[in-house]
């Protein structure tokens, strides 16, 4: 049987899986301001930065689609992104801060550990939830940033989306 064949760019983010730590980011980002990209950010950093949540990724990256463009990793160092503030369902105010959640925009919570089996298998995967899930996960924060940027990037390639599931599988004990 042959084995599936990994392209650079799929290795690049079997090895994103195993990094150890993303450096903390220092300033506080605040909705409504411009933000320069800086050496090793991404959309799902950026969001925990602005927001307390990697969830609101696909917000920022809608928000400057223009700049960005559809791939989601086609960040630039000195890049100028727009941070949306985020609208809370029913009152039309804003998030305001970088203390948002999830909680505060009305999303539903994230999926428990109960029911992530079928949840990191090809068949039930979905990006937003996995996201969701790894926010809930007892590991630390910057590995939560790591395996997010990994599934984002890889949710188009099922042979590398594979190898990250399997990781975080693993890496949650399930």
């Amino acid at each position: 049987m042959k084995k599936p064949r990994m392209t650079k760019f799929g290795l690049a983010i079997a090895g994103a899986c195993f990094a150890s730590s993303v450096d903390a980011h220092s300033d506080e980002i605040v909705c409504g301001t411009t933000y320069v990209v800086e050496k090793a950010d991404s959309l799902t950093n950026i969001s925990e930065w602005a927001y307390g949540t990697s969830q609101h990724y696909e917000k920022i990256h809608q928000a400057n689609i223009d700049v960005i463009g559809n791939d989601l990793g086609n960040l630039a160092i000195g890049m100028s992104l727009q941070i949306p503030c985020l609208e809370e369902e029913g009152d039309g105010s804003t998030a305001a801060s970088a203390d948002a959640t999830a909680a505060d925009t009305g999303e539903d919570s994230a999926p428990d550990l109960a029911s992530a089996d079928n949840l990191l298998t090809l068949e039930g995967f979905d990006a937003e939830k996995v996201v969701a899930l790894l926010q809930t996960a007892d590991i630390p924060q910057s590995e939560k940033a790591t395996l997010s940027d990994a599934v984002i990037v890889a949710k188009d390639d099922p042979v590398v989306l594979r190898h990250v599931l399997d990781h975080i599988s693993n890496r949650l004990g399930l």
